[in-house]
């Protein structure tokens, strides 16, 4: 055939999807291998909790959370953010598994709210422009006191140093809830900054019902008997005000948040390529790859559809995942035409054999074929 002829060659993708279904290796990525040189705002941030150790109840220790942040971790590396906007607190991990100058903590209470308020200053100087906030870990509830939730319970996450119920605060030791989250997110979003918050737990303490599940299913929920919650009739409870609508700022950044469930259903994490992980993170940054990935950027609320597809696709009904916010249309993570990334990967040999740097995340799975 003439040299300059184009040639193409179909190759089937076959069970290699790199270790963690991810396939790509972070510390030998080379921009120049794709096209993602400056295709997100270089104001974008991170913060990636993961609580997977519970020591002051390992029986309710998980497996998944580490893989969630490893999933995202990477995902992030991708799209190029720099280690040096990274944010991680997690457990079970190192800092070998992280790009060069992320950084790496436990997941207690006291590092999570000094995390957002880090956030909030780099947004106030400027720095920031946007943020991507991940939780994953257990969560649960707890009676509401102040009269804001109209179920009657707070929503809680819970960290590393989880305590147990204190009937002088009347709460959780050191449980996050969702009050203080909420906060935390709007002080970011009063700098101009855009928060994109992603929440992989269960905001649910009723009980599973339904046929027997594989045993790799565990539910990300602690109930309230286990934190030494009493029973209601011992709590002192106000009655639920709604709260008035106020005015949003013309400089308030936007929000979007994915919710694992409603706040009467419960997430799981299962065996998913190979490793114990979260079925919603798996699902959702699925989702934000193909998005970011296509001919036009996708947006949050296709985001939102193409993760419950790849729900009903696995066949899983107990739990729906949630979205909400003001981004809602707009593109992923300011994605434009100009910038957009093209779906392709490096290819390398070894042993014999060709591999590529992309997997499941990626949309690929064995059988696939792609041209080169």
């Amino acid at each position: 055939m003439r040299h300059n002829q184009l040639w193409f060659l179909a190759i089937i993708v076959t069970t290699f999807l790199l270790e963690s279904h991810l396939s790509y290796a972070s510390r030998t990525h080379s921009p120049k291998a794709d096209s993602r040189i400056s295709s997100i705002p270089p104001g974008t941030w991170a913060l990636l909790v993961g609580v997977s150790e519970y020591p002051t109840n390992p029986k309710r220790s998980l497996l998944g959370p580490k893989n969630d942040i490893r999933l995202v971790s990477r995902f992030l590396q991708e799209l190029q953010v720099p280690g040096r906007q990274m944010m991680v607190l997690a457990d079970g991990i190192s800092q070998e598994e992280l790009p060069p100058e992320s950084t790496l903590g436990l997941p207690t209470h006291d590092a999570i709210l000094a995390a957002f308020a880090l956030l909030k200053r780099k947004a106030q100087s400027g720095e920031l422009s946007q943020v991507l906030i991940h939780m994953s870990g257990h969560g649960a509830q707890q009676p509401d006191t102040d009269g804001d939730e109209s179920d009657g319970f707070d929503e809680i996450f819970l960290p590393r140093d989880i305590g147990s119920w204190n009937s002088d605060i009347q709460a959780v030791a050191n449980a996050i809830d969702d009050d203080t989250l909420s906060k935390s997110i709007d002080g970011i979003r009063e700098a101009g900054a855009n928060v994109i918050a992603v929440f992989d737990n269960c905001h649910s303490g009723t009980m599973t019902r339904g046929a027997p599940l594989p045993s790799d299913i565990v539910f990300r929920k602690v109930t309230q008997s286990d934190l030494g919650i009493p029973t209601q009739t011992n709590l002192t409870r106000k009655r639920f005000q709604p709260s008035s609508t106020k005015p949003v700022a013309s400089k308030k950044g936007g929000y979007i948040a994915f919710y694992a469930a409603s706040a009467t259903e419960e997430t799981p994490e299962m065996k998913l390529d190979g490793q114990q992980q979260g079925l919603h993170t798996t699902e959702l940054y699925q989702a934000l790859m193909q998005a970011t990935t296509g001919e036009q950027p996708g947006t949050y609320r296709q985001v939102a559809e193409q993760e419950l597809l790849g729900y009903q696709t696995r066949g899983w009904r107990r739990s729906t995942p949630q979205v909400e916010g003001t981004l809602l249309d707009k593109p992923v993570f300011g994605f434009t035409s100009d910038f957009l990334p093209t779906k392709q990967w490096p290819i390398f040999k070894r042993k014999g054999n060709w591999y590529i740097k992309a997997g499941s995340l990626h949309g690929l799975k064995s059988g696939s074929i792609l041209s080169l």
